[in-house]
């Protein structure tokens, strides 16, 4: 497999900016479900909200944080006493309104109390005030707000409670002979709830200060509802127990659905972008989102005449011939962006156009241009990035064909057949990138990178007549070298793709470019990657239990260890380090073994084979990579090798446990 080289890496776009908030709205680059925050790091987290202009805010026992995404970590906002914490219950406790303004439920003299956190509130109060109790003596159990300021709380109860500011509050009571499950707000004029009568989810909208039956749809099972600004909003089936699937509505319809593992709490949306929740399949905190690449395409903002005339002007004096103006650069990689800022920035207006429509183009080319710069910049690292992630996998590839002692010319592999997924592999290093990298380069822009992997996978599964790179790929041993530099060649090209599309959709541009500059999508100017050199672990082994059933299998013996007459067990020619076994005994200390060992494929199904047997550092490499002996010799937890018994054998009674693997190069 040929090495990639890299090129010299330019300068990183990005400053190390300490800011918190996000863009507005939050978004991800393709649909699915990724990684976001770093776990265990956040494992004080009892709940996690966001709001609709991207700011992810976080409560735990103590304090109110909220997550810089370019630091990679929480900051401290404020003072809070979790109101009676459980073991990873994720209340509704916390409800932001934006990276500035956030209401959250705390404990006080262990009372439930709500309070308002803004930052111009005097800092002599810690920025926070108490709001007046809820009447009746209720008590609050959950909050939500929406990104106009619009604030609900739902009280033990079973009513809702609309806080009216200095008015105090306005009831929203359950229909009569029903509790409210949940409730939900998106903005003033569209606040959800969900009530359970004879059985029957039923979701609610408050219409003039009165819940009615907000559509026809069923919502049966339904664990979570989340109302987004836009009135669209998200529902899931999923829970701690149980799996399910998250769905996204607009305008009653389902716009996108996503099969969501058991062990999913605390889910947390607020626009049609994206929806956080904590997974415990998954193993921290995710988000499903609508990405930006899979947006409706949006044309260019729409021009009067003479701003028309304005664009045409404006665009022969930066000497663009092209008659469709200074857009049409766009994709040139030999455009002087930059140049064409700055003359922007001095041109002189003529007479004859108006002071507004001037500033308006100027000032709307001026934003273009600026995204237009960090787009390119932003695909630059992604390239660079895209080469390190080709490097890891060549290098991977190569030191698990050495350990497990294959020919190097793949035209000298064996011909045995594999599969490999190769989505896992794109997943494995996904992980662990974010994991490693998150300070040093915005998980967004790994999933960028990983985005332009998956697009190879699908293609190099499509040559293949599979569906995508989540089907497993059957091909002969000596083809996968060839497959993986397809692959990396394929992800060059997807970079390109995705450019050009950014780059030609306003929709795309704009929204990529208000990403950046807010911080979500960043590159440290320090990013260095030989940070993210060592990756190689995450996928290796994936390799390791593709390759190894072409050239090793397991041989199942049963041997008998007596003294009258005597007979011999033991397979003595194996080295313990290839091998497994269990015994019972009687009272006269007779013994029936059961070993499995780990030969080549063509070694004598016997007793005292004599291998050959893998080498030692091989098995010691393995069993470094979150594997066991046990899933190894079993064929457990993705480990399928061939196995083949001696003639005899007779499986062990249920119940009989394994001995102590041992690590040793020397046979019995």
């Amino acid at each position: 497999m040929n090495a990639v080289v890299a090129a010299p890496m330019p300068t990183l776009f990005r400053s190390n900016s300490s800011r918190t908030h996000a863009a507005r709205p939050a978004l991800g680059f393709r649909t699915g479900i990724s990684p976001a925050l770093a776990y265990p790091e956040t494992m004080e987290n009892q709940a996690l909200a966001v709001a609709a202009d991207g700011s992810i805010w976080t409560l735990t026992m103590n304090s109110v944080g909220q997550f810089s995404h370019s630091l990679g970590r929480l900051n401290k906002v404020c003072d809070n006493k979790l109101y009676r914490p459980t073991p990873f219950g994720f209340p509704h406790h916390l409800a932001p309104v934006n990276f500035e303004r956030a209401f959250f439920i705390q404990s006080k003299n262990n009372a439930a109390v709500v309070t308002e956190y803004q930052q111009d509130f005097p800092e002599a109060d810690g920025f926070v005030k108490f709001l007046a109790a809820l009447p009746d003596n209720d008590v609050p159990s959950a909050i939500s707000a929406g990104s106009d300021g619009c604030m609900c709380v739902l009280g033990n109860s079973g009513n809702a409670w609309l806080y009216k500011g200095a008015e105090g509050w306005q009831k929203l009571a359950a229909p009569a002979g029903t509790r409210l499950l949940q409730v939900s707000v998106g903005a003033a004029d569209f606040i959800l709830a969900l009530n359970r009568q004879n059985g029957q989810d039923q979701l609610l909208r408050l219409q003039n200060g009165t819940w009615v039956k907000h559509n026809t749809l069923q919502h049966q099972g339904v664990t979570w509802i989340g109302a987004c600004e836009g009135k669209e909003y998200w529902w899931t089936t999923a829970d701690m127990q149980k799996g399910g699937e998250l769905h996204l509505m607009r305008e009653d319809a389902i716009v996108k659905s996503f099969n969501i593992p058991k062990g999913a709490v605390g889910f947390a949306a607020a626009t049609v972008r994206s929806c956080y929740f904590f997974s415990f399949e998954l193993g921290g905190f995710v988000r499903a989102a609508m990405g930006i690449m899979d947006q409706p395409d949006q044309a260019w903002p729409s021009m009067t005449p003479e701003q028309k005339q304005i664009y045409n002007a404006m665009s022969k004096d930066l000497g663009v011939v092209d008659t469709k103006g200074v857009r049409s650069q766009y994709t040139n990689i030999n455009s002087p962006i930059s140049t064409w800022f700055s003359t922007l920035t001095d041109i002189v207006r003529p007479e004859k156009f108006t002071v507004t429509d001037w500033e308006l183009v100027r000032d709307q080319l001026k934003t273009e241009l600026a995204y237009v710069q960090s787009i390119n910049t932003l695909s630059i690292n992604v390239g660079l990035l895209n080469q390190s992630v080709g490097l890891i996998y060549t290098n991977t590839y190569n030191q698990v064909v050495k350990l497990m002692g294959l020919p190097e010319k793949t035209s000298e592999q064996p011909s045995g057949v594999i599969n490999v997924i190769l989505d896992q592999l794109a997943n494995k290093l996904e992980g662990a990138l974010i994991d490693k990298a998150k300070t040093y380069i915005g998980s967004e822009a790994v999933g960028i990178a990983m985005a332009c992997y998956k697009f190879a996978n699908d293609e190099m599964a499509k040559k293949h007549k599979l569906a995508d790179g989540t089907v497993p790929l059957i091909i002969a041993c000596s083809e996968l070298a060839g497959i993986l530099n397809e692959i990396n060649l394929e992800s060059e090209k997807a970079r390109g793709t995705y450019q050009k599309a950014i780059l030609t959709d306003w929709g795309k541009l704009s929204g990529c470019g208000e990403a950046i500059t807010s911080g979500v999508w960043y590159w440290s100017p320090d990013t260095n990657y030989t940070e993210i050199k060592n990756l190689g672990p995450s996928i290796a082994l994936n390799f390791y239990q593709s390759l190894m059933p072409v050239k090793w299998k397991i041989i199942l013996c049963q041997g008998v260890q007596t003294y009258q007459p005597p007979l011999n067990p033991y397979m003595r020619n194996v080295p313990r380090y290839s091998l497994m076994f269990k015994t019972v005994s009687d009272d006269k200390q007779n013994k029936i073994y059961w070993w499995w060992a780990c030969t080549e494929i063509g070694a004598g199904v016997e007793q005292q084979t004599d291998g050959p047997f893998p080498n030692q550092k091989l098995m010691e490499a393995i069993f470094a990579l979150r594997t066991t002996p046990l899933d190894f010799f079993t064929g457990q937890n993705g480990w399928k090798l061939s196995v083949a018994t001696v003639p005899g054998y007779r499986a062990p009674p249920e119940g009989v446990a394994w001995q102590a693997y041992e690590n040793a190069g020397f046979p019995f």
